[in-house]
């Protein structure tokens, strides 16, 4: 009995060390091995409209953006409630940007601006005219 439980240890170390040999063969190829060529995926690109501040104003308010390269045109206009396009700027530059709207002579009230890319109203958002 004794023996045949020698006989078994005795296999178990060669087995043991084939492992150890193998192992060791797999960390030197992998070491050897050129690592692949990682690289990130750009996140798909989205428009932006921020709240304009601030809000409510009485002259000027500021409205960041952002635009896509993709875009080939773009521009944001101001709108009365009902709809009536009282201003446009229009943006030549992509990317993040930033525009001024100033009051001129438009009466205390509630307004909206849109970002406009390539003929299609993207997002809108409300203002506030205080005097």
């Amino acid at each position: 009995m004794i023996a045949d439980l020698e006989e078994k240890m005795d296999a178990q170390q060669q087995q043991i060390t084939e492992l150890k040999f193998l192992v060791e063969k797999l960390l030197i190829q992998n070491a050897e091995t050129p690592k692949s060529t990682s690289y990130v995926l750009p996140l798909e690109q989205k428009a932006l409209l921020a709240q304009n501040q601030p809000n409510p104003f009485n002259e000027n308010t500021l409205v960041d953006y952002f635009i896509p390269a993709t875009v080939k045109q773009a521009h944001i206009q101001v709108t009365t409630f009902d709809g009536k396009v009282i201003g446009k700027v229009d943006i030549t530059k992509m990317g993040k940007g930033q525009v001024t709207i100033q009051s001129k002579s438009y009466p205390a009230g509630t307004y909206f601006y849109s970002l406009v890319l390539d003929g299609q109203v993207m997002e809108t958002k409300r203002m506030v005219l205080a005097r």
